[in-house]
C-alpha cells in the first residue's frame, strides 16, 4: 500500500512540474542569433550555473554566436536536436531542475604572483602648446617627436594628433606598439588602396611601402583587413566599403566559424565607429547609415566597452599566439591601433583574448581583430616600425591596402 501511494505522490510531482513547465513556457519568447535583451543576459546567467559558460564576467544581452554553440551543447547533453535556437520549451527546460548541467572540473588553487609591469616609454617629452582641443593653434608648424630607442614617436598638428608607443613584457615575452589617434573634425582616417596598374583600387598586390608612395603626406599607416587575398583567391569577401564606394556586397552568414568571420568595424563619416556582425546591413544600408569605410575581419574584440563573447567562439582564442593588427575607437574622431609583434623570440606574438582585454585597458568602445601573421605593419612618416632592421624585404608580405592618417588630401 506505501509502495502505491508514494507511486502516486511521485506522478502529481510529475504532472505538476509538467504543468509549471507549459505555463512557464508563456512567458518566453523564442530566441536566436542576433537577439538581444534582458532574457538572453538572464539565459547566459543560468545556462553558468548549469557550466555551460565559464564566468559571469563580461556575458553581454546579445544572442551570439558563442551563446549559440553553447545552446547546441546544451541541446546534445539533453539529446535535442541541435539547432542552436533557444525556444520557449527549451528555455523552460534550462530553468528547471531537469535540465542536464556540466559538472566543473576541480582546479588546483592558484598561487598568487605579482602582475608584471609592461615597460614603457620612458623619456619624457614635452608638447607644444595647444588649443582646447588638443591641437596645434593654426599656423604653427607640426610637431614630431621619433625616439626609436624609447619607442615612442609623436605627430602633432592644427588637426592630427598621433602617439605611438612601444611596450615590452619579457614575463610572456611581447613588444607591441600602441597607436592611439585623435582627429580634429574633418579629418579622418583613411584607405590607402593600392592605386595603379590599371585595376581596380585595392585589387593589385604591393609592398606596403609602394603603397605609402602612391599618398602624400602619410603620417602613420597600418595593415587593415587584407580583403584583396580573399578576392584573388575568388573567396567571399565581406561587405567592403572603401572611401564611401562599394568594393564587395557579399559575405558570410553570422555565426560562421570560420576563419576570418568578416565581422565589420564600419568607420562613419561624423567620426564614429561600431562592430557589426557580418550580415548584420548590406553595403547599401551601411552607406545609407553614413558609413564611410568598413573592414570585414574579426572576430569582434570589445562591444560598448566590454570584452565581446565572439572573442571565446575559438577554442584557441587563448592559446594561439600570433602577430596580430586591431582596431578600435575609443570616442568621436579616436582611435587606437594595436600592433603585435609576433614569431621571434623576444616576441611570441598575443592571443585573441589578449588583444581583447588590452583594448577594454584602454578604454576601448569597438573594437575588431584585424589580419595579422606576416601582414601586420606599422608606419610612421614611412619607417617601418614593428620589425627589426635585421628583416628583409622578402619577408614583408604584399598587400592592397592600409589604413592610415594623412596630412591633407
Amino acid at each position: 500500500m506505501m509502495k502505491k501511494g508514494l507511486l502516486f505522490l511521485l506522478l502529481l510531482a510529475m504532472l505538476a512540474g509538467l504543468a509549471y513547465v507549459a505555463a512557464a513556457e508563456e512567458d518566453y519568447r523564442t530566441l536566436t542569433l542576433g537577439d538581444r535583451g534582458s532574457d538572453v543576459l538572464a539565459l547566459k546567467q543560468r545556462m553558468y550555473y548549469l557550466g555551460y559558460f565559464k564566468s559571469l564576467d563580461n556575458l553581454s544581452d546579445q544572442y551570439n554566436k558563442v551563446m549559440a554553440e553553447r545552446i547546441r551543447l546544451l541541446q546534445r547533453n539533453n539529446h535535442l536536436e541541435e539547432d542552436g535556437i533557444a525556444t520557449p520549451e527549451l528555455q523552460a527546460l534550462i530553468f528547471s531542475d531537469a535540465c542536464v548541467w556540466i559538472a566543473p572540473t576541480p582546479r588546483p588553487t592558484p598561487v598568487p604572483t605579482p602582475a608584471p609591469t609592461p615597460v614603457a616609454p620612458q623619456v619624457a617629452v614635452t608638447l607644444p602648446p595647444t588649443d582646447t582641443h588638443g591641437f596645434l593653434a593654426d599656423g604653427s608648424a607640426p610637431f614630431v617627436w621619433q625616439n626609436p630607442e624609447d619607442g615612442h614617436w609623436i605627430y602633432l598638428s592644427g588637426d592630427i594628433h598621433v602617439d605611438i608607443q612601444r611596450f615590452n613584457d619579457t614575463t610572456l615575452p611581447l613588444v607591441w606598439f600602441e597607436t592611439r589617434i585623435r582627429l580634429a573634425q574633418g579629418s579622418r582616417l583613411r584607405s590607402l588602396l593600392t592605386l595603379k596598374d590599371g585595376k581596380t583600387p585595392g585589387h593589385s598586390f604591393k609592398m606596403p611601402q609602394s603603397i605609402l608612395d602612391d599618398y602624400p603626406n602619410v603620417i602613420v599607416a597600418f595593415s587593415d583587413d587584407f580583403y584583396g587575398y580573399r578576392w584573388s583567391h575568388k573567396r567571399t569577401q565581406g561587405i567592403i566599403i572603401r572611401d564611401g564606394e562599394v568594393m564587395s556586397g557579399k559575405t558570410s552568414k553570422a555565426g560562421n566559424l570560420s576563419w576570418p568571420q568578416l565581422d565589420i568595424f564600419a568607420v562613419f563619416q561624423d567620426g564614429t565607429a561600431k562592430t557589426f556582425v557580418s550580415d548584420a546591413y548590406t553595403a547599401e544600408e551601411y552607406l545609407a547609415m553614413g558609413v564611410q569605410d568598413t573592414y570585414a575581419f574579426g572576430p569582434i574584440l570589445v562591444q560598448e566597452g566590454k570584452i565581446s563573447d565572439d572573442v571565446y567562439a575559438y577554442p584557441y582564442a587563448q592559446t594561439r599566439v600570433a602577430p596580430r593588427t586591431a582596431i578600435g575607437w575609443i570616442g568621436p574622431n579616436e582611435y587606437l591601433a594595436l600592433t603585435v609583434q609576433g614569431r621571434r623570440k623576444d616576441s611570441r606574438g598575443a592571443t585573441v583574448e589578449w588583444l581583447a582585454r588590452r583594448m577594454v585597458a584602454c578604454g576601448v568602445q569597438e573594437a575588431l581583430n584585424l589580419d595579422g601573421g606576416n601582414t601586420c605593419s606599422l608606419f610612421f612618416m614611412g619607417k617601418l616600425l614593428n620589425r627589426s632592421e635585421l628583416v628583409q624585404d622578402k619577408d614583408i608580405r604584399k598587400v592592397t591596402g592600409l589604413i592610415g592618417v594623412t596630412e591633407g588630401e
